[in-house]
């Protein structure tokens, strides 16, 4: 187990947080999906995506993650230029 000693930790999950269906946002991204090779229309979530750049510069130390992998959370998170933040 590894326990990270910081109430800083903001964890964002990829799917249903940071992107959405493509169809139920006005902004779209192209991610590359690591399992088809071929990139994909996503919605992205601008609330979430700004409460993360948000709470970046108040000093939280920022994690996403995703269930998909972590190939699929480092491509999401290039597609919504977030890694300076992350």
């Amino acid at each position: 187990m590894k326990t990270i000693k910081s109430e800083a930790v903001r964890p964002y999950d990829v799917d249903g947080c940071l992107i959405v269906n493509h169809k139920d946002s006005d902004l779209k991204a192209h991610v590359y999906d690591p399992i088809t090779q071929k990139y994909i229309v996503v919605g992205v979530n601008k609330s979430m995506v700004r409460l993360l750049r948000e709470e970046h510069h108040r000093g939280g130390f920022i994690i996403v993650w995703s269930r998909s992998g972590y190939e699929w959370a480092a491509n999401v998170v290039r597609a919504l230029d977030l890694v300076p933040y992350v």
